[in-house]
Parts: C-alpha cells; sequence; structure tokens
C-alpha cells in the first residue's frame, strides 16, 4: 500500500520529467524542431511556482520552514536585507545568486526587465522530501511595510510581473500588523487588475492565528479584512475581483506542545493549505498535456504552412519559367527577322540566295516588299524613328523576359522530406505519448477503470 501510494505521488513528477523531455531532447524536442520553423517554444516547468506574498513577519518563511521541515529561511528577517529568494528541492544543499537562479529557471528571466531586481535575488536548494516539495518551488518575497520606505527596485512591478508567472500565489495577513497592511492590499489590487494574470489563484490567510487573542478577538480581525479585501469598491475598485471569492482561513504552524490551549481552540486550516498545493500540482499536470497537444498542433500547422507555400512557390516559378521563355523567345525571333529584313532590304538577292535556301529568300522579299510598301506611306523623316522603336520593342521583350523568369526559393528535396517526417513524428509519436502519459495520469488518480 505504501509503494502504491509513493508511485501515486510520484506520478505527476514522472509525467512532468517525461513532458520536459519531449521538448529538450536534443534531435528530436519540440523546442528544437519548433526553432526551425522560427517559432520559440519555453521547456515546460516541471515543478510549480507558490508565490507568498504578506506584510514583514507575516509567517510566509515559517510556512516554508514547516511545509519543508527543513530550516531553510531565517523567520522575521529584516525588510532591508530581505530579496526575492526562490526555494526548491535538489540533489544537494546549496545557494544560488542572481544569474545563476535565472539559469537555474529560465521562465524567470523576465526579472531582468526589472531594473535591480535581478541583484535581489537568490535560490536555496534543499534536499527535503517532505509532502510534496520536490513539485513545488516557492518564491518569499520581502516583507511588505507602510510608508516611504524605499526598495532598491520597483518591488510592486517585480510582485505583479511573478504573480503572472506563479501557479499559486497565497498572501499572508498577520493579526498584529493590522495597521500595517496597505501596501499588501496595493499589491493584491494590482494583481487582480493585471489582465495577464488570473486572479482566482490568489487564496489569503490570517496567519499566525494562535496569536491574535481569544475566538472574539480573531473574529475582529477576520472582519475588517474582509473589509479591506473586498469592502471598498470605490477607493479600491481593482478589488470587486476578490469578493467574489474571497475566503480567509486561519493558520499557524503547528505546536508540538499538544497541551496548548490556544492551538486547541483555534482553528488550523494549515492542511488545507498542502492540500490546495496538491491540487494545483494536479491542475499543472494537466495543463502541461494540454500544453504539449497544443504546441505539437502549432508546429504541424507552421509545417502545413511552409509545405503549402512551397507548393505555391512551385506553381509560381512554373508559370515564371513558362512566361520568361516565351517573351525570351519572341523578342529574339523580332529581332532576327528584323534584321533579316533590313538585310534583305540592301543586299543583293544573288548573295543572299548563296546563304539562304532560294524558298526562305522569295517569303523574305515578299515580306520585305510589303514592309517596304507599309513605310512608303510613311513619311521620310519618320522611318529612322520607326526602326529604332521595333528594335528597341525587340530588346524590351529579351530584358522583360529576364524580370518574369524570377523564382521563388523552394524548399530543398531533403528539407521537404524533414518537415514530412516531422509532421509525422507530431501527429503520431507525440500525440501517442500525450495519450500513453494521460492514460498513466487518470489511472494513478482515479484506477485502472478510469474512463468512468
Amino acid at each position: 500500500f505504501k509503494m502504491a501510494t509513493k508511485a501515486k505521488k510520484d506520478m505527476p513528477s514522472i509525467i512532468l520529467e517525461d513532458v520536459y523531455n519531449i521538448y529538450t531532447n536534443e534531435k528530436q524536442g519540440l523546442i528544437k524542431l519548433a526553432a526551425e520553423l522560427g517559432m520559440e517554444l519555453l521547456p515546460p516547468r516541471r515543478k510549480i511556482t507558490v508565490l507568498l506574498i504578506g506584510n514583514h513577519s507575516a509567517g510566509k518563511s515559517s510556512f516554508i520552514n514547516w511545509y519543508t521541515e527543513e530550516h531553510v529561511q531565517r523567520a522575521g528577517v529584516a525588510m532591508e536585507t530581505s530579496g526575492f529568494t526562490f526555494i526548491t528541492s535538489g540533489k544537494r544543499r546549496e545557494t544560488l545568486t542572481g544569474e545563476a537562479t535565472i539559469e537555474l529557471l529560465p521562465h524567470m528571466k523576465g526579472l531582468r526587465d526589472c531594473a535591480g531586481v535581478a541583484d535581489c535575488i537568490r535560490t536555496e536548494i534543499t534536499t527535503s522530501k517532505q509532502k510534496n516539495f520536490p513539485m513545488v518551488t516557492f518564491v518569499d518575497t520581502p516583507g511588505l511595510i507602510d510608508g516611504d520606505k524605499k526598495y532598491p527596485y520597483d518591488i510592486d512591478k517585480a510582485l505583479v510581473w511573478l504573480g503572472r508567472m506563479a501557479d499559486l500565489v497565497l498572501v499572508f495577513f498577520d493579526p498584529i500588523g493590522q495597521a500595517l497592511r496597505k501596501h499588501t492590499l496595493d499589491v493584491v489590487e494590482a494583481l487582480c487588475s493585471d489582465e495577464q494574470s488570473d486572479y482566482r489563484k490568489m487564496h489569503f490567510y490570517l496567519s499566525k492565528a494562535d496569536t491574535a487573542g481569544s475566538d472574539r478577538d480573531r473574529q475582529k480581525v477576520i472582519t475588517q479584512m474582509s473589509k479591506d479585501l473586498y469592502g471598498d469598491p470605490i477607493n479600491r475598485p481593482g478589488m470587486n475581483k476578490v469578493g467574489t471569492h474571497a475566503e480567509i482561513p486561519t493558520i499557524y504552524i503547528p505546536k508540538d506542545d499538544d497541551q496548548d490551549q490556544v492551538s486547541k481552540l483555534c482553528p488550523n486550516d494549515i492542511f488545507e493549505v498542502c492540500n490546495l498545493i496538491d491540487s494545483t500540482i494536479a491542475i499543472t499536470v494537466q495543463n502541461t498535456l494540454n500544453t504539449l497537444g497544443r504546441d505539437s498542433g502549432n508546429i504541424s500547422k507552421l509545417i502545413d504552412q511552409r509545405l503549402a507555400e512551397d507548393d505555391v512557390a512551385s506553381i509560381h516559378n512554373m508559370e515564371a519559367r513558362y512566361k520568361g521563355v516565351m517573351y525570351s523567345a519572341f523578342g529574339i525571333i523580332f529581332e532576327v527577322v528584323f534584321c533579316l529584313l533590313i538585310i534583305i532590304n540592301v543586299a543583293d538577292r544573288e548573295h543572299l540566295e548563296e546563304v539562304i535556301p532560294k524558298d526562305t529568300v522569295t517569303a523574305l522579299v515578299k515580306i520585305g516588299n510589303g514592309a517596304t510598301w507599309v513605310m512608303g506611306l510613311i513619311p521620310e523623316e519618320w522611318h529612322f524613328r520607326i526602326y529604332l522603336f521595333l528594335f528597341m520593342i525587340g530588346i524590351s521583350m529579351v530584358l522583360y523576359s529576364r524580370f518574369v523568369w524570377r523564382i521563388a526559393k523552394r524548399l530543398s528535396s531533403k528539407e521537404r522530406k524533414d518537415l514530412l517526417w516531422t509532421k509525422q513524428y507530431l501527429e503520431e509519436d507525440v500525440k501517442r505519448k500525450k495519450e500513453s502519459l494521460y492514460k498513466k495520469y487518470l489511472t494513478s488518480a482515479v484506477g485502472e477503470d478510469h474512463r468512468l
């Protein structure tokens, strides 16, 4: 039973790892195939990102330490010395600086656009395997305080950007610092107003609830928090969305002392937060598999487009060659006939019959006589202009043939063969792999008979 439970727990990690390999394979990975077609893809994340926001001493670091069951983060660090910290699971305990963090987490490279942030981020790698931590990357943010305190970067802009990238946003409110949460509410409103983010992934908690006093005192704090979140639609219009789903459960770090009466009387939903993280992992697995299908489909569409463009280029080149040959041939023939007529008019017939068959000379003479008769109808001072004009017509046809003979660049036979192979690989192998991974996921979640 324990082995089955462990396999069920590891299944999301196995699936996300397999999908990651489909994208990053050096020979036929989707990223490589897409790049060859001018399309940029990022590798899917193998872990979910959980962003923690709150005022100073709201319990964010304490929650991370409890979840990982390791002392990873120092609790109560002064705002002046704290920055953004990514906490993730790895093979050994390690600390990474800003650039190394971005190399480890390429989807976070957008932080470089927030001036000053890249110098204030680090990653703490720990070997913890507790709960579902191997599937999670926590982002511990600076404690937010009210007032005119200046940060070395635009912290609101950075938090909004991180909110877009996060799969889950946990907002902690400290019951003791009720008067110091204006900045936290400003950030929440900015996240709600951000059109590129989904406000529904934000969840609000009264942290350190065991320090809020009696049950009555705790309820007063929750009531005040509820008013702050969605009770002021005029001054905080961006918070209207929150009011449709906001709940404020109470959480605190469980005490080892079972005799703690306050802990027994105070509801603690901290394990519900764990369940929320687990459900987010499950949703991420489904979204990743769906994204795999969409990306492979988009690459197939690009291949179809490239092949269709090549077919159009083939037809265009055929027409261009036909027109080029026709104009070139007509121009050359026109010039030859024009020159022969001039030669016939100025040369002796007997000399012509020595180099040209007699019948041909006779036909040319008749044509020449006709042309001479036509020219006789035209004033003599126009003859040179007409000859020049006719000569230029032939030259123009030859030159124009070079213009219409322009051909479009086409795929080589090898390139076309490779595209067809890639399309077959996407529509057969990748599709089959995706269906297999979906079946594994559903089997681990529901059972062998997953088609209800």
